[in-house]
C-alpha cells in the first residue's frame, strides 16, 4: 500500500502528491477523518482509494487512473465528498464503488474504465443519503453487467451525463429500489 492511514488524527490532509507503483493498492483510510487534494494515484495493483469504517473523507481535484486489479475508489461504510476528480483507464472493479456510503458526489468525470460486472460508478447508499450532481460518466465497459451506472438506496442524481457506456446487461442507468 502507497499510504496507509487508521485512525488518523483529524484533519489529515495528502496534497499534491503522487501515489504510484503499489502491490496492494495506492490508498487506504480507515476510521480516520482525512482530505485528499490535487493528487494523482496511478498505476496501483488492487486499487486506487480504498475508504472504510466510518471515515469522513473529502477528495478534491485528484487524478486516479490506470489502476488495476479492483475497484478505482472504494467506499464502505463511511461519508464522503468527492469533488472535481477524474476516475479514469481503471480495470478490474468500477470506477467509483459505494456500498452502504453517502454523502454527495459533484462534478467528477468517471471514465473508460473496464471491469467484469459494473464499469462506471456503483452506488449502493443504504442508510445513507447520497446526492450525485453534474458528474460525467462515459465510455466505461463491462463485459457482464452494467456499464453506465448502478443505483441503490436514497440517492438524489441529476445533472448528470451518461453517455457511451457499454454493457450487456445495461449499458447506461440503471435503478434498484430494493
Amino acid at each position: 500500500i502507497g499510504l496507509y492511514a487508521d485512525k488518523a488524527l483529524p484533519d489529515f490532509r495528502l496534497r499534491n502528491c503522487l501515489i504510484s507503483g503499489n502491490s496492494n493498492g495506492g490508498v487506504y483510510l480507515s476510521r480516520s477523518q482525512a482530505t485528499l487534494s490535487s493528487n494523482q494515484i496511478l498505476q496501483n495493483v488492487n486499487g486506487g482509494i480504498s475508504i472504510s469504517q466510518a471515515t469522513t473523507a473529502t477528495l478534491t481535484n485528484n487524478l486516479i487512473e490506470n489502476n488495476t486489479g479492483t475497484h478505482a475508489v472504494n467506499v464502505a461504510s463511511s461519508t464522503v465528498t468527492l469533488s472535481d476528480n477524474t476516475i479514469g483507464k481503471n480495470s478490474g472493479g468500477s470506477g467509483l464503488h459505494l456500498q452502504n456510503s453517502g454523502g454527495k458526489l459533484s462534478g467528477n468525470v468517471v471514465s473508460k474504465n473496464s471491469s467484469v460486472s459494473s464499469a462506471g460508478l456503483y452506488l449502493g447508499s443504504r442508510g445513507y443519503n447520497l446526492t450525485v450532481i453534474g458528474n460525467t460518466i462515459s465510455g466505461n465497459v463491462t463485459a457482464d453487467g452494467i456499464g453506465g451506472v448502478y443505483l441503490r438506496g436514497y440517492i438524489i442524481f441529476t445533472g448528470n451525463t451518461v453517455v457511451g457506456n457499454s454493457g450487456t446487461n445495461i449499458s447506461g442507468l440503471f435503478y434498484d429500489r430494493s
